[in-house]
């Protein structure tokens, strides 16, 4: 019968402990491939213009999902509207970056990690 120290210095018990545990490691990172996908799918910015005229939310790649504009716009003149949905669709965008950046960044110290 062997030495229960033995079981530690056979290479193919070794090798086989080694393959469970890079096995275990993979699994988790594609649990977390799996999780950073479905959170970057979810992604949506939101922005309000300072004055309420406007709403916006973007999906995490910069498409317009919904635009909302108060009843007040329609005093406004038409380059100020203008200007006003540009650069409050921008200010969506860059909370959606943000927020993909946070889902990168988990993803990132879950790989790491």
């Amino acid at each position: 019968m062997r030495a229960s120290g033995a079981v530690r210095d056979d290479p193919l018990s070794l090798d086989a402990h080694r393959f469970d545990e890079t096995m275990r490691r993979a699994r988790g990172h594609a649990a977390a491939l799996d999780r950073a996908a479905v959170a970057l799918a979810g992604v949506r910015g939101r922005a309000q213009c300072p004055r309420g005229h406007a709403e916006a939310v973007v999906d995490g790649r910069g498409g317009l999902d919904q635009l909302w504009l108060a009843d007040s716009v329609i005093r406004l003149p038409a380059d100020e509207v203008g200007a006003l949905i540009v650069t409050t669709v921008a200010a969506a965008w860059r909370d959606a970056q943000r927020r993909r950046q946070e889902v990168i960044a988990d993803l990132t110290a879950n790989l790491a990690g």
